[in-house]
């Protein structure tokens, strides 16, 4: 947030965090405070709940740009970009900010301002942490994510990689630009690595635990849960029960009973759930969907809920193809959230439909002939 005196010029909203009334009032009560003195501040930072409150303020330019961050980002990454932000606020826009009265300034003067603050959310870039032991599907998730060709046998990452990344889908499956970027931690699943796990989700925004979905490794996979809980106590953290289409799989529904986490149900090795995995790192950073070009995360819920309302309809009206089309689209889109358990059984019970409408046509052909 940028403010000129008392009036807001700039806002952008990369992730949902404290109600947005609140934040305001903070900020007003920041402003309220810093007019009454007359040294600028390079930069304040304090904690509210689980989030950092950054602010820096001009009294020549009577200029305050105020930041929410996560917890997980240090001082000096904060301090860095937040004297970088106002220094191009001062440096670019000196003519509006001592030629206009406050009270005038029109907010469209300074919408080219996106741009230092797109740089500075690259710089403050979440950490993606993968974690689990391995032959679980770390690498195949981070090579899914990246669009680039799966892996068709298991070769075991040697200590770790860092990816940059783009959180979101562009048209027709490109990658835009304009999507949210993050560091991508695929690290190492040997036991003998075991002693750099904790280094390397240390710091982690988010912590994304992968496990095979058999009832072993699900159960070793608690020593993980341990060392994030201890490591990176502010992280947010889901858990992806991958190989779901392997037999004997356990469901993400009993994986998370287990583990305590949301858990999301994943066969990496099929392209198709590109989309599934990065609306799971969607909804564990609760990315704002306007940042987003895949279909916002409540908007999908709100639409397979419209389609089985719409699918009870046909059904009472013997509309038994189109019930069925619809049931595809609705687990489609169970799948991209994750519902892996659920997204069969609407599959299932579609191709029931569908067979069913071809058995009564087939009966009325044969009556007819």
């Amino acid at each position: 947030m940028v403010f000129i005196g008392n009036n807001l010029i700039f806002h952008r909203i990369y992730a949902r965090s404290i109600p947005e009334e609140t934040i305001m009032s903070l900020t007003n009560s920041v402003i309220e405070y810093e007019s009454k003195l007359k040294d600028d501040v390079f930069c304040k930072i304090f904690s509210i709940i689980n989030y950092k409150f950054a602010y820096t303020a001009r009294k020549d330019y009577n200029a305050l740009i105020f930041l929410v961050l996560d917890n997980t980002d240090t001082d000096e990454s904060i301090e860095e970009e937040i004297s970088v932000l106002i220094d191009r606020l001062t440096r670019n826009f000196q003519n509006y900010l001592t030629s206009i009265d406050p009270n005038e300034i029109n907010p469209k003067l300074f919408e080219s301002y996106d741009k230092h603050a797109e740089i500075a959310l690259e710089n403050l870039r979440p950490k993606v942490a993968l974690i689990g032991f391995s032959g679980v599907g770390k690498t195949t998730i981070t090579k899914l994510i990246q669009g680039l060709e799966l892996p068709k046998r298991h070769i075991p990452t040697i200590t770790g990689y860092i990816t940059e990344c783009r959180l979101g889908l562009g048209k027709k499956g490109e990658k835009s630009k304009k999507n949210v970027p993050f560091y991508l931690w695929d690290t190492a699943g040997q036991v003998r690595f075991a002693s750099v796990w904790a280094k390397f989700i240390k710091g982690s925004d988010i912590v994304i635990l992968i496990t095979d979905s058999t009832r072993q490794n699900i159960l070793e996979s608690r020593f993980f849960i341990n060392l994030i809980e201890k490591e990176t106590p502010d992280a947010a953290v889901s858990i992806i029960a991958n190989k779901q289409d392997l037999p004997g799989a356990m469901p993400a529904e009993e994986v998370e009973g287990m583990l305590g986490y949301q858990t999301f149900g994943m066969v990496a090795i099929d392209t198709a759930y590109q989309e599934s995995i990065l609306t799971i790192i969607a909804k564990t950073a609760k990315v704002v969907a306007s940042r987003t070009e895949f279909i916002n995360v409540d908007e999908q819920e709100s639409t397979r809920k419209d389609l089985i309302e719409s699918i009870e309809v046909l059904l009472n009206q013997g509309r038994l193809l189109e019930a069925s089309e619809k049931l595809k689209e609705v687990a489609v889109i169970s799948r991209n959230l994750g519902h892996q358990e659920k997204s069969a059984l609407f599959q299932e019970i579609s191709e029931r439909l569908f067979n069913r409408y071809n058995e009564g046509l087939a009966y009325i052909q044969d009556i007819k002939y």
